[in-house]
């Protein structure tokens, strides 16, 4: 049996990376995968080392991962955990951001639905006829943003990575939504009440980011959500990884492709935002999406008053 050499330093390698035609041991495959990191922070300009940084934190191996990437790399970065009130699958998630962030020392922010707004995720949905996972993305942008700016934080961080990126961007093309395409980046700079956004690992993939949590030993949530079943994400997923299976680096030409220049081909009509009349935020009405789906169910999060009881503890 042929034992696989590593490209890098020509020790036994444990890891295939067929998009760079590259095999790791494990020391090689961290230094790739911090390098990786480091390469999309610094390309695209993310954020500096002395910028305050929050990390979205799910209790999966992409946001943990993050963290621990960022941690490794000299940030200091504090998370926020939203609990959605999915009963004992969201406790799960909780307690295994909570035992991350107590082991690492870590600052790791819980916001607890129900108890903020007076309602989870599946009472706001009632009557939006949405699917699950369109309120469920609507509610955390908006959760985490207002932390975000209570907190004070110049950069929101998400373990968005390689097969989230190009799934979305296929999903656009196929529905050719101009808007989103020209907006799609691993950076979304700051605009009026929106704190900037920022995705590190959009040049890594799943198997990678699930290496690094291995040789990390990072305990995540491996649970898939309950309520995300026959979200058409996971097709685009589906239809990316064959591509990938059969035609290796399909991923990385096709979104960095896009980022390298397509993107700034595309031509799309410049939306007018007002402020919301209910929370003030950024809107394209006089009352935002958020607002008109928590209508008549709970209240409007006190933002402030929830970040103030947090730096208490």
């Amino acid at each position: 049996m042929n034992r696989m050499k590593c490209t890098r330093c020509r020790a036994y390698a444990d890891f295939a990376n067929e998009s760079h035609n590259a095999k790791y041991c494990a020391p090689c495959f961290k230094h790739h995968f911090l390098n990786q990191t480091a390469m999309a922070i610094e390309e695209q300009s993310l954020f500096k080392k002395n910028e305050r940084i929050l990390v979205a934190i799910s209790g999966g191996k992409d946001s943990l991962g993050l963290w621990s990437a960022l941690t490794n790399l000299g940030y200091e970065a504090d998370g926020v955990h939203l609990n959605l009130g999915f009963g004992e699958d969201s406790d799960k998630a909780q307690a295994v951001c909570e035992a991350f962030a107590e082991y690492n020392g870590l600052n790791l922010f819980i916001f607890d639905l129900e108890r903020e707004i007076g309602c989870d995720l599946l009472k706001l949905r009632q009557g939006t006829g949405k699917p699950a996972c369109a309120v469920c993305g609507l509610v955390k942008r908006y959760i985490i943003n207002g932390t975000a700016k209570a907190g004070g934080y110049d950069c929101v961080a998400t373990g968005h990575n390689l097969d989230d990126e190009t799934a979305k961007l296929l999903s656009n093309i196929l529905r050719w939504r101009a808007h989103h395409l020209a907006h799609q980046s691993p950076l979304l700079e700051e605009t009026g009440s929106f704190v900037r956004k920022a995705k590190p690992f959009y040049r890594l993939d799943q198997s990678e980011i699930r290496h690094w949590a291995k040789l990390e030993e990072i305990d995540y949530h491996v649970k898939k959500c309950p309520h995300s079943k026959g979200a058409t994400l996971d097709y685009h997923h589906e239809a990316m990884t064959l591509l990938e299976t059969r035609m290796p680096g399909t991923k990385r030409n096709f979104l960095f492709g896009f980022l390298a220049g397509g993107r700034k081909e595309i031509n799309t009509e410049i939306i007018e935002s007002t402020t919301c009349e209910s929370c003030g935020e950024m809107s394209v009405s006089s009352n935002c999406i958020f607002c008109r789906t928590i209508k008549d169910k709970g209240q409007l999060p006190d933002f402030q008053r929830w970040w103030n009881n947090q730096s208490l503890r």
